[in-house]
């Protein structure tokens, strides 16, 4: 990719009621109509196809990822939620247990952006399926919860966290993350936010909050 712009916020963070003050109408329409994840497996994977699970954790509504590759990210996807820290307790800081949803568009609908505008919206859109996916979190405030926001046009990956994961996935280790993530995204979307998830799968798996910071 030409460009590549990554970044992060926890939930408790994040505050979009300024940014969301006048929003292009385009943009609204894209966000209000983006599928939902849980309601709408058919629109989020519009693609015919043989899928391997009856659920989704990836919603690709334009399509840019083949049968397969949503087949290998829902299976890295599935096992995450299932099986990290699967004997610990539903809400325990010290041992986490994410879901991870992952919603893939072209492009954000918003001419003539600058990055620190491109940024906002990419804020807004993440945190409004952050609110909006009810995915089937093990602790009951959905504190365990990622989305994790990428447009392809833009060059644009968004992470946003719930607070329970903030002991585990720092921001820097997120940051980290993807900007070791450039290489296999030059390969493959899929392929890019495989490296990610798995990368995030052994931060919240880990002992140690400093496991990036020793890598490479």
């Amino acid at each position: 990719m030409s460009s590549f712009t990554i970044i992060c916020v926890f939930v408790v963070n994040i505050v979009v009621k300024g940014l969301a003050s006048s929003l292009p109408e385009e943009y609204e329409t894209q966000v209000k109509n983006y599928p939902d994840i849980i309601q709408s497996k058919e629109k989020c994977l519009p693609q015919q196809g043989n899928y391997e699970f009856a659920s989704t954790l990836v919603c690709d509504p334009d399509g840019l990822l083949s049968v397969a590759q949503i087949n290998m990210l829902n299976t890295k996807l599935h096992h995450i939620r299932t099986s990290v820290n699967f004997d610990k307790p539903s809400c325990d800081v010290n041992n986490p247990r994410p879901v991870i949803g992952v919603a893939i568009v072209k492009k954000i609908e918003v001419d003539n952006m600058d990055k620190d505008r491109l940024l906002s919206y990419a804020a807004i859109f993440s945190y409004r399926l952050f609110d909006k996916w009810n995915l089937q979190s093990h602790c009951h405030s959905e504190s365990g919860k990622i989305i994790l926001l990428y447009s392809k046009d833009d060059g644009v990956l968004y992470t946003i966290a719930g607070n329970l994961l903030r002991r585990k996935l720092t921001t820097k280790q997120i940051i980290n993350i993807a900007i070791r993530s450039r290489e296999q995204f030059s390969t493959s979307i899929s392929d890019g936010i495989a490296y990610i998830i798995e990368r995030y799968r052994e931060a919240v798996e880990s002992r140690s909050v400093d496991l990036f910071d020793k890598a490479k």
